[in-house]
């Protein structure tokens, strides 16, 4: 569920980037999942969209190029972070299932930020479904090493 604060944030962002993986799920949700996609495209229709595009019909000079930008921005950003969630929730659930969730809690959030945490999970998550003999917490920290890039602090300043 999207915060208000996520809301407001999305009504401010004025550009976009989209994600290789928003890409991805929007190549897969066409591949793998239409049927979902047309039910929730009746859905809109039957809750309000035909009236919408009825109503655009008679104003169409109204929807002006900025509002259409400003319409796709709002999707992208709004798409983008529910994957996100979507993403952290499922990384989240693995590490809960192979007890790995004690082993994070005790890593330094000032060294691995989340990103680098999340793919490290889901590299060891799946080294584990392929071997589940395998220790789950030294394939997380062998995960986490690999990806690692520490910053010389003496550099920086």
């Amino acid at each position: 569920m999207l915060s208000h604060k996520d809301l407001e944030q999305t009504e401010q962002d004025t550009q976009f980037v989209i994600s290789h993986e928003l890409l991805y799920l929007f190549r897969w949700l066409i591949e793998h999942e239409p049927h979902l996609l047309k039910k929730l495209i009746s859905k809109a229709v039957t809750n309000g969209l035909q009236h919408e595009l009825n109503k655009l019909e008679t104003h169409r000079d109204l929807l002006n190029l900025e509002d259409m930008q400003h319409h796709l921005v709002d999707f992208f950003t709004v798409s983008e972070t529910l994957l996100a969630h979507a993403m952290q929730q499922a990384v989240t659930r693995h590490a809960e299932q192979n007890d790995l969730m004690p082993a994070v809690d005790h890593l330094d959030a000032n060294v691995c930020d989340d990103e680098l945490v999340r793919k490290s999970l889901a590299k060891a998550t799946k080294a584990m479904h392929k071997n589940p003999d395998v220790d789950a917490k030294q394939t997380l920290y062998k995960e986490l090493l690999k990806r690692w890039k520490p910053i010389n602090k003496k550099a920086v300043n």
